[in-house]
């Protein structure tokens, strides 16, 4: 009822509503137009392109932990780019469709609601006035240019085409205007704004009942705000004896190395680097700066002066070269052949692949995809990979030492290397972890989509936290049988390893990508109780990515963005580990702060909704929050921490890589069995 009076609110104001749940409607166009706004003055902004401000209204009810449910507005504010004219439009204009997606507006059941726009294909060519489509939907392989718009990518293409030589300061000027749209301050102002806007109206709900909003959920104006807690800060080990440690990783590496520095072989890795031939000395200069390090004069930090080399406690590393003919697949598959006849005929094996990509190929799949297809020959040979763009060498050095410096953290991983362990408060039981992450591949954007889905387990063992096993990807639909021949498999091995006992305490816990089914969970109890006579408990923690809540701090005056720019990053955004008690079993937390926000561009961060299912038997949610917030401070995939914990990041890595390698003809899951599978290939 109150979705049904907000829709009918708005459609009489006028403004234009696109979706019912949530309630998705546009700002006022004539007055709202970024576009317009960033327009040199004097020249007149085409009608039919537009940058607005898009509202959701997400009205759900809140049972908020030992207090009465009520009923709630949840508002999020973003931008929407327009484009009004139909391609025969755009053609008459001069301006060239092809290789540009279209679609078709397709009217809704309710008057009220706007027409959705329906993908149909993308334009191959034009013929006899028809557009002739490729990656298309079923039976639709050609449409009628009056029929169809050009999707919203094209958006700044057409700026061009329509203001000329004025469009690059307008651009340049929009972009100023949508960084500080995204901000926390700008964004708050614009949710309370509209906030005021609703509590100031009496909205109908039904004939002669009416009802209005109160004002912003906050710690100064309402009694029912949810308890904030802040999680411990995680210790970060580097050494077996527990005797180095830091609370900030790459502080603690500078200090201490990394923690496998004194068992870790190859400590004089032999590097094979596939580039194409016609980028060659930027990609020498890329590698030294990589394999040495880059130093900064007169900079307070230099967290890659040391190179990979000896900040990984590294002797030396060699590096042999082979050339790709061009940016084809098969020229990069030529020069791996190279690669793996001259570690036969001299009887070596190569440690790492370096592989020059550009950041084109990432619209390629399969065999097209050079990128896929040198990745698929490397791994049959057992031999990890790690690739780089020619765009990155560009960088310059104050900006590329944060990326090498991630690139070698990766890298050491792939060599089999443990940079450091997260120390564990470990309780009375036995614990394992399980995360399941997900990744949808298609070919094309219309084409067959396959969801897959990767499975990583984390166990407690010796005061830290360690990465167990990481299984093959899966189908969507054959992902509860995998859970369980992963979990058997876990845990005979750690049961057998570890000396577990009848009657020991053990705690499992699921991280995933989705809530389990009471089936799922039933069968996960059933198989345990098979393994052994052990007293377990359970807990299964579905993450949740894609909500509409937000979470502002106003004493939040954020970080100094090293961009250049001066300005200030992760304004308004909580710390990270401060998570809110929405209810006895759902956690609000933020996994991003102001600190791991990298420009201010990037506006607010998006907190994880934590839920726990009901087929568990620990419902500690404090317990299990912080575990989480220790789980995201765990990649080594970055120094910068992840949104997500590590047991779904590596799941969806996994599942996504594995995924598209999939598409690749020659690709076999049987290479991962062997010394890759086993290591953090996909990183």
């Amino acid at each position: 009822m109150m979705r049904n009076a907000l829709i009918s609110h708005l459609y009489a104001m006028p403004r234009k509503v696109y979706d019912f749940r949530p309630v998705t409607f546009l700002a006022d166009e004539s007055r709202e137009n970024l576009l317009s706004k960033a327009v040199p003055d004097g020249v007149d902004c085409p009608n039919w392109l537009n940058v607005c401000p898009m509202f959701e209204a997400d009205v759900r009810v809140f049972h908020f932990d030992q207090q009465e449910p009520f009923v709630g507005l949840c508002l999020n504010v973003f931008t929407r780019r327009r484009i009004s004219r139909t391609c025969k439009e755009l053609l008459a204009d001069g301006f060239d469709i092809q290789g540009y997606y279209v679609g078709r507006q397709v009217l809704s059941t309710d008057s009220r609601i706007q027409p959705r726009f329906r993908l149909a294909g993308r334009v191959d060519r034009i013929d006899a006035e028809r557009l002739i489509l490729s990656d298309h939907r079923d039976n639709e392989d050609n449409v009628a240019p009056d029929e169809v718009q050009i999707e919203a990518a094209a958006f700044e293409p057409l700026v061009r085409h329509a203001l000329g030589d004025l469009a690059g300061a307008t651009l340049e000027r929009l972009r100023g205007l949508l960084e500080n749209f995204y901000t926390g301050p700008s964004r708050f102002e614009r949710l309370r704004a509209t906030c005021k806007y609703f509590s100031d109206r009496r909205l109908e709900v039904a004939p002669g009942v009416g009802c209005h909003t109160g004002s912003f959920l906050s710690q100064d104006n309402g009694r029912n705000f949810p308890r904030i807690d802040k999680a411990p800060s995680v210790a970060y080990v580097f050494d077996p004896s527990g005797g180095k440690t830091d609370t900030w990783h790459d502080r603690g590496m500078e200090n201490f190395g990394p923690y496998s520095a004194p068992t870790f072989t190859p400590t004089r890795p032999r590097i094979c680097v596939v580039c194409q031939r016609n980028h060659k000395g930027r990609v020498e200069q890329f590698i030294r700066k990589f394999l040495r390090g880059i130093s900064i004069p007169g900079s307070n930090r230099s967290p890659f002066a040391k190179g990979l080399i000896r900040k990984y406690a590294l002797e030396d590393a060699t590096t042999d070269f082979y050339e790709s003919d061009g940016p084809t697949a098969h020229a990069y598959q030529k020069a791996v052949y190279r690669a793996a006849a001259a570690q036969s005929e001299q009887n070596f094996r190569y440690d790492l692949a370096l592989v020059e990509t550009e950041e084109r190929f990432h619209e390629l799949r399969g065999s097209n995809s050079p990128y896929l297809v040198t990745k698929a020959e490397f791994m049959s040979l057992q031999i990890p990979v790690q690739e780089f763009e020619i765009e990155t060498t560009e960088i310059p050095d104050s900006r590329l030492q944060y990326v090498l410096n991630n690139m070698a953290l990766a890298t050491y991983a792939k060599l089999g290397g443990v940079p450091w362990l997260v120390r564990a408060h470990l309780p009375i039981a036995h614990e394992l972890v399980v995360g399941m992450g997900s990744a949808q591949i298609t070919e094309g954007r219309l084409g067959e989509t396959q969801r897959v889905v990767g499975i990583t387990t984390v166990f407690s063992g010796d005061g830290n936290y360690c990465l167990s096993t990481l299984s093959r990807a899966v189908r969507f639909e054959d992902y509860a049988d995998e859970l369980l021949v992963s979990l058997k498999n876990t845990i005979e091995r750690l049961s057998k390893n570890m000396g577990w006992q009848p009657k020991e305490h053990v705690r499992l816990v699921f991280h995933a990508f989705k809530p389990l089914k009471e089936a799922e969970e039933e069968a996960v109890k059933a198989l345990i109780a098979s393994l052994g006579d052990y007293d377990v408990e359970y807990a299964f923690l579905h993450v949740v990515e894609e909500h509409p809540l937000l979470l502002f701090d106003q004493s939040q005056e954020g970080e100094p963005a090293y961009d250049g720019k001066n300005g200030m990053k992760g304004v308004y955004a909580p710390e990270r580990g401060r998570f809110l008690r929405l209810s006895g079993h759902e956690i609000l937390m933020t996994l991003t702060g102001p600190k791991d926000v990298k420009q201010v561009s990037d506006g607010m961060p998006r907190p994880v909704i934590l839920r726990l299912g009901r087929g568990s038997t620990f419902n500690d949610m404090t317990y299990l929050t912080r575990q989480v917030n220790t789980f995201a401070c765990h990649s080594w995939r970055s120094y910068f921490p992840s949104p997500l914990p590590v047991t779904i990041q590596y799941s969806e890595l996994i599942a996504r890589l594995l995924g598209n390698l999939s598409t690749v003809p020659q690709w076999n899951p049987i290479h991962l069995v062997g010394r890759i599978g086993e290591g953090r290939w996909f990183l």
